[in-house]
Order: C-alpha cells, then structure tokens, then sequence
C-alpha cells in the first residue's frame, strides 16, 4: 500500500534576526510559524500519511510559551500524524522545549520523537526509524542503529535524522552531528529524511535534505520549500515532488553602474527580480563609478526601495564617487563649499588614504546637504 509524507525540518521558531532592525525582525520571526500554517494546509490538500519534520524545530532548548501556543495553532490545520524530532538546536534534553511542549497537553496526532524508535505509521505497513539528538553534538551516528533493527519484509521503512552526511555536503551543516552516506543503503531505507542543512539537497535516490521551510539567510540554496514523497511499496523508489512554503523571498544582487545611468541600472535590477517588494529581503552590492549627481539619485532610488521591501540593505563599498565638471558648474566654482569638495574629492581618490571611504560619505553628504539648501531657495 503506498504512503505520502511532507519531509520538512529547520523551522527553527523564535528565531530573533537580531541583525535586522525590529521593523523587519518582528514579521521575518511571525512568518516562520505562518509557513508551519502553510505547511499544514499542503498536507491536508495532499492527503499525507504523515509530516515528518526532520530536527530543530525550535530555535532554543527552552523557548516562550506563547510560541508554542502559537505553533500548535499553526498545525491544528492537518489532522494526520506530525513526527516532531530533536535536532541540535532543541536537543531532547531532560529539561527541554520538549518537556515544554508536553506540559501544554498537545493534540494526540502531535508526536515527539525525543527516543530513538520505530514509530508504525497509522494504518499503514510503514515505520519511521527515528534518530533524535539528546545533546547538542552526538560523538556517534544516531542512525547507526537503524540497520539492525528488523520489520517484515513488504514493510516501508523511512529514516527520519538531523546531522551532517559524510562526503555529500557543499561544506559541514550546522553541528558536528556525522551521518554515514550508506546509511540509506545499508538499513534497506526506502526514504531518509534529513535535516540540517538549510537548502533542498538530494543526497542519494533515497536521501533528501528539505531544507527550512523559510528562507533565513543570504544563500542561494534553494530554501524555502517542503517535500512530498511518494512510496509505492518496499523497495520501489521513492517519488519526490518540491512545494514551495516559504513567503519571502531573499535575494542578492550586485548591480554594475555605469555613471550617469546608474539610477536606471538599479531600478531596472530591482524591478527584474519580479516578486512584489514586500515579499522581499534585499542585500544590493553597488560597484562601478557614479558622479555625485548620479550619486544623488541613486540614494533616491535605494530610499524607496527601503519603503517597499521588508528589508533593504545597500552595500556601496565598491561604488565610488567622481565629482565630475557638471557636479563642480553646479556647485559654483568659488567660495566654501567648491573648496571642501575639491580636498573631500582628493582625499576619496587617493589610492594611499585608508580614510577614502570616510572622504567618499563625507563628499556625498555635502553635495547632497548643498543641494537640498540651493532647492530650497
């Protein structure tokens, strides 16, 4: 008899995105609960057996009750079976978030798999093999035991984990937590389900990494999604199709410019990502060279991207400003402000200044400051 699931992991609530400003922090922390919503409403349409999510549910070991309150909500939309597992960070520790989450009388289809077991899939010849993390970093492979243990031999076995497989992985996940890349092989797994990493990876015909089901950081790594897998019967290969999750979109570009079009290139850059501006977290990287008019205008640009999107980040490290003939007509060739810019311009020019940087802001500031003044009158 065939069985779907919804393999997701990495949800991570009550992350702080300390790094951000409050304003994008407080709806970037929201959404992670309003994708577990998400989530439960793909399994209700899918009709899923079961949504197994594969380690670090939560972001701490102990975490605010009201979150979890919130997180049952956000669940209470899929009446099947969730398979909750410990990841590294909300370990099954004897005083944990687990222990939390059990004192708050959860729905009996919420299922914590704080021991390593097999757990029989409701009316279903299927077992998932659980290997959770009871401390932050495990000096074996949890799953090491999934070999031994014997099910009938039409029986669906799944592999449920959070650590780091041997040898498959663009760089090492999170934590230390080693799984061997044969495991799927060698404990006759038709699916291994793996958290950690925080991208969609396909590590073997058998294995995946669903990655978080919202994106919460700058890489390119194909977040956001859940998994649905598909087993017809023991030994068949599993069907895995990708839905996506997540809500925003986090997105980094560098954008050339070229001087005095380069309000246009930004605007032109932005606008080709497509997703509306408040599905957005940007990081935008400006090279090339702008005169301060230019300069001028592409702060005009950056200022009402910063209005659209949920959050906008403009590095301008490697833009740097020349005070072109039309920046100095426009000045006046006389007086205070002609004479701080010309020593801000050779200060910023000067390949020998480690204060470049500083005469760059500072020659921005001014020209934009003078502006303002003359418009004014």
């Amino acid at each position: 008899m065939a069985i779907k699931i919804l393999h997701t992991a990495d949800w991570q609530l009550g992350k702080a995105f300390g790094k951000f400003p409050d304003e994008a922090a407080v709806p970037l922390r929201e959404q992670r609960i309003l994708s577990v919503k998400k989530i439960a409403t793909l399994a209700q349409q899918h009709k899923v057996d079961a949504v197994l999510v594969a380690g670090d549910v939560f972001e701490f070991e102990t975490i605010a009750e009201k979150t979890l309150h919130q997180t049952l909500h956000a669940m209470s939309g899929f009446s099947g079976a969730w398979l909750m597992l410990p990841g590294n960070h909300d370990p099954g520790t004897a005083d944990s978030v687990w222990t939390q989450l059990r004192q708050l009388d959860p729905p009996g289809n919420i299922v914590i798999l704080d021991k390593p077991q097999a757990y029989q899939l409701p009316d279903k010849d299927a077992v998932v093999l659980s290997a959770p993390l009871q401390r932050k970093h495990e000096s074996v492979d949890t799953t090491e035991w999934f070999d031994g243990h014997a099910t009938k031999s039409d029986t669906i076995r799944i592999g449920l984990a959070h650590g780091s497989v041997d040898n498959r992985l663009p760089e090492r996940g999170e934590a230390p937590n080693t799984i061997s890349d044969k495991r799927a092989e060698k404990a006759n797994l038709d699916y291994l389900a793996l958290g950690d990493w925080h991208g969609m990876l396909q590590v073997d015909k058998r294995c995946w990494y669903s990655g978080t089901h919202e994106t919460d950081r700058f890489r390119d790594n194909d977040s956001g999604n859940v998994l649905l897998v598909t087993i017809e019967k023991h030994g068949e290969l599993p069907k895995v199709e990708v839905l996506q999750s997540g809500h925003y979109r986090w997105r980094q570009l560098t954008v050339a410019i070229h001087g005095a079009e380069g309000a246009d290139d930004l605007e032109r850059a932005l606008q080709a990502l497509g997703d509306p501006p408040d599905n957005l977290v940007l990081q935008v990287t400006l090279q090339g060279t702008a005169d301060l008019e230019s300069r001028a205008r592409i702060e005009k640009v950056a200022t009402r991207w910063s209005g659209l999107a949920r959050h906008f980040e403009l590095r301008e490290e490697t833009l740097v400003s020349r005070a072109s003939e039309d920046d100095l007509e426009q000045i006046g060739r006389a007086g205070f402000v002609f004479e701080a810019v010309n020593t801000l311009r050779g200060l910023a020019e000067d390949p020998n200044n480690q204060q470049a940087a500083v005469a760059d802001l500072a020659l921005q500031l001014l020209y934009a400051q003078h502006k303002q003044l003359v418009n004014k009158r």
